[in-house]
């Protein structure tokens, strides 16, 4: 713990997770950090120099990104391991569960009034289909600009098709065809920037295909 102090790790943990910019995994990894600190007597100390406990009960509660709220709940339960955590999570009206720290398991949290997990805002919200309809425009934005042959704009659909789960397996196969039957138009170096330049259009793109298709070009 002198280490993680030394370091300042808490603080940086507690500057990355509350800025807007970081991306919701990272900010989950930082909670699960946090909570392996936090359910000892010692990390909790550490953490309680902070106003974190309060930051993640705010995050809990109010947070727009529900997978955020409930990794923080998980949190908040491993923190209530310590005598220190549960005194402090009790000020901010959450209750925990004494029987399962009797048993030696991750203590249970929840607000006083439960109901405070379920609020979510009614403003403006952009889910995936909003996102997937900004790629297609942006795709067609990219064609008008492209001097392509009709065989190679087919090997640019497809490769966008990868993205797609569904049709992920056929896109597969098709190129893996067209690079048999003509491997010669994998050579040229416009087909191949247009592709780059597709991919930066799309960041779902798993690095197994990213691979598979700069596999195609490698000629």
């Amino acid at each position: 713990m002198d280490f993680i102090k030394e370091r300042e790790d808490i603080r940086k943990f507690r500057q990355t997770l509350l800025n807007e910019a970081t991306p919701s995994p990272e900010k989950r990894s930082i909670l699960w950090t946090l909570g392996h600190i936090g359910a000892h007597e010692n990390g909790m100390r550490l953490i309680l120099e902070t106003s974190l406990i309060k930051e993640i009960v705010d995050m809990a509660e109010n947070s727009q990104v529900l997978s955020l709220r409930g990794t923080c709940i998980y949190i908040i339960g491993m923190m209530c391991r310590t005598s220190i955590g549960r005194r402090e999570i009790q000020k901010h009206n959450w209750i925990f569960s004494k029987s399962q720290l009797a048993s030696g398991i991750v203590s249970v949290c929840l607000p006083r009034d439960p109901r405070n997990l379920f609020k979510v805002d009614s403003g403006p919200f952009k889910g995936s289909i909003t996102c997937q309809k900004q790629v297609v425009q942006n795709i067609k934005e990219i064609k008008k600009d492209l001097e392509l042959s009709k065989e190679e704009q087919e090997v640019l659909d497809q490769i966008g098709n990868l993205i797609n789960g569904v049709t992920w397996q056929q896109a597969y196969n098709d190129l893996q065809k067209q690079q048999e039957k003509n491997p010669k138009m994998f050579l040229n170096p416009r087909l191949f920037e247009h592709t780059v330049l597709l991919l930066s259009v799309y960041n779902r793109i798993q690095p197994k295909t990213r691979k598979f298709i700069f596999n195609l070009f490698d000629q």
